[in-house]
Order: structure tokens, then sequence, then C-alpha cells
């Protein structure tokens, strides 16, 4: 009676995990007033934790021919019986705007659904504060499920063909697995290949990475006391996706090699040390197609995750700094 007790509680437990876990990323879409005008693009990226809800936002739109964005800070409540967040814009993080451009902070409340292999938060917008009065409207963002490619299994045929080979025959076959397997663990192919080999540094051309970071200014964004020395880091377009490539270094040495940000994050684990700060770089390799760089990070070190919003640009870097707890 105990154990299906347990049972019942960790099912429980697991459900309602689930469903925070549905709304945390990131959402794609466009809000419109209920004037009728014509819909704006709108990104949220969220992250949800028990009944709160943090993250920022991103507006795109245009004006006189130019495209702009504005980048905020969003904070606010999830209901996970009504599947409801109100996310509230409440800072200005960044933005292209001019300089005479009026910023105008929304509230959002948003109810999840899902329809097929898409899932969808639909709802209606406000003005974050009274004294704005810039409209309201209807907000309908979405985002596509993952579906994982399961890889066949070989066929009894071919085990049977491998099984048989002749000594000499196997020889030349592991000398050519060596071959393609050294391939796919480059840095430019797998960015996490660091764990499994290490690379030569003639292999990868580090002194003219290390001068171009030279060339531009460093901009610290944050600074974590680690407890372990692995951090594991994720990293991803926090905007539009428009084609930003970036390379990454720590503590001098080349960890991501001019790689296209995607919302499929390039995962690595990297190893920290002791006694001296390490640095971790991004170094915009072009600034895509809405200006500048722009990516999320996220990290984990232990039991403790961080998430920092990095911003470079054909003048500046984008750093964080690690330091290792004795």
């Amino acid at each position: 009676m105990k154990k299906g007790k347990i049972i019942l509680l960790l099912l429980m437990v697991s459900f309602l995990y689930g469903r925070t876990q549905n709304i945390s990323g990131q959402w794609k879409g466009s809000f419109n007033e209920s004037s009728g005008s014509e819909s704006t693009e709108y990104i949220l990226e969220l992250e949800v934790k028990g009944k709160t809800v943090e993250g920022t936002s991103i507006t795109y739109f245009t004006l006189n021919g130019k495209k702009y964005f504005t980048m905020c800070a969003v904070s606010g409540s999830y209901d996970p019986d009504a599947k409801t967040i109100i996310s509230k814009e409440i800072s200005k993080v960044k933005a292209n705007t001019p300089d005479w451009f009026r910023d105008c902070f929304q509230t959002h409340t948003l109810t999840y659904f899902k329809k097929g292999d898409e899932e969808q938060l639909s709802g209606t917008w406000k003005s974050a504060k009274r004294e704005e009065n810039c409209g309201k409207g209807n907000t309908l963002l979405s985002r596509k499920l993952l579906v994982r490619k399961q890889t066949a299994s070989p066929t009894p045929s071919n085990r049977t063909a491998k099984e048989n080979l002749s000594p000499k025959n196997k020889q030349k076959e592991s000398v050519i697995l060596a071959e393609e397997n050294s391939k796919k663990l480059t840095p430019e192919n797998n960015a996490s290949s660091k764990k499994s080999i290490e690379p030569k540094k003639e292999d990868i051309t580090l002194k003219p990475a290390l001068d171009k970071l030279a060339k531009r200014s460093n901009k610290v964004f944050e600074s974590f006391e680690l407890t372990e020395e692995d951090i594991h880091i994720s990293i991803y377009d926090n905007a539009e996706i428009d084609g930003d490539v970036i390379t990454v270094i720590f503590n001098d040495e080349i960890v991501i090699l001019s790689q296209t940000l995607s919302d499929k994050p390039i995962q690595l684990t990297l190893k920290a040390k002791k006694g001296t700060p390490n640095t971790l770089t991004m170094y915009a390799e072009n600034q895509g197609k809405v200006p500048p760089n722009t990516a999320i990070m996220r990290i984990q070190n232990g039991n403790t995750y961080h998430k920092v919003l990095l911003s470079a640009d054909d003048k500046q870097n984008a750093s964080v700094v690690f330091n290792l707890q004795d």
C-alpha cells in the first residue's frame, strides 16, 4: 500500500513539473491592436520557476523602411491549473531605436494550447502602466515540438558480415572507422568534442582568433563564483534566428569556432582552474541580419543555474568570468 502511494506521489510531481516545463523556452509570433493595425513581430524567452515567470521580450518593427528592435526584461506569474502566464515588461535591456522613440511597456496574459506538433501561447495584451495608455490587443506565439529521430539498429545480415571479416579486413575497417570518428570530432562539427579529444593547437588557428579579439574592447557581463570545476554551457540565439555566427574562447583556447546560433543550443562542458579568473569570451563573426549579435547563455555548475544575455558587435566582445572557490 505504501509503495502504491509513493508511485502515485511521484507521478503527480512529474506531471506538475512537466506542466511547468512546457512553458519555459522561446516563443515566437506577433501581437496586434484591437483597432485592426498590422501585426508586430514579438518574441518571448521565458523561464518558469514554480509560479514565477521571468525572462526577456523582443519587439521588432519597421520605421521609414528600417527595422528596429527593443529588448525588455519581463517578470510575472504562472497559474499551472489554468496553464496561463502573465508576462509584464518591467525595464528596457537594449534597443537600436532612435533617441526620440518612446518605449511603451506591455503586459501579456497568455494561455497555453497544444495543436498537433505545435504549441501556442494565445491571449491579450495591454499597457503595463496605466498612464502610458499605448493600446491593447491580441497576442499569438508558438513553437514547434522537436521530434527525435530514432537510429535504426544494424540488421542481422550486417552484423554477420562484420563478424565474418578476416583479421586483415577487420584491421582495415578499424582504420577507416577511426578516420571517420576523427572527422566527426572536430570542433567545427561538434562543439563538445573537447571532452573526448584534446585538439592540437596547430589544428585550431588560435593566434588569428586571439588577434581579432584583441582589436575589440571587452565587456564583462557577469561574474560567477563556482563550487565545482565543471561548467556546463548552452548557447543559443536570443532573438530572431538571423544568421548570427560566433567564436567562443575560454582561457585562451577556442571552444566554439565559427558556429551559427539558432534555437537549438550549442552545448559544451568546460573545466575551471583554481586561483585565477576563468574568462569565457564571445566574439561576433558577424551581426546577422539584425545587429547586434545576441545570445542567451545558460550555465550549470553543480546544482546552481544561471542565465546571461550576451551582446557583441564589430567593436566589442562579450565575456563572462568564473572564479572557482578553493
